[in-house]
């Protein structure tokens, strides 16, 4: 996992791990355990940001940060390919282009 993390800046490290804290909170808040959350709820988290004002630039970085710790960790689903993230995410840049 440390080859992983050495292939990204620490820069890019430090926005992912603050990305995923708020993802990690938003689960908190909704009973769900962060690793063991299913597409509809990345899903969910992304409408709960869209609804929130933020642009889908910012929700595309909030999929690859939990991407990211999802491979880390040996998820065997991507969020970054999942149909109906995907989805989601092409309605927000739609709506907010």
């Amino acid at each position: 996992m440390e080859a992983v993390a050495k292939g990204k800046r620490d820069s890019t490290l430090k926005v992912y791990d603050s990305k995923w804290k708020l993802f990690v909170q938003w689960c908190d808040d909704n009973k769900l355990t962060p690793h063991r959350t299913q597409p509809k709820d990345i899903a969910a988290y992304l409408w709960f940001l869209f609804q929130s004002g933020r642009q889908p630039s910012t929700l595309k970085g909030h999929r690859s940060a939990i991407a990211n710790v999802f491979k880390l960790i040996g998820m065997t689903w991507d969020p970054g390919s999942n149909y109906h993230i995907t989805e989601r995410m092409k309605f927000c840049q739609n709506a907010r282009p």
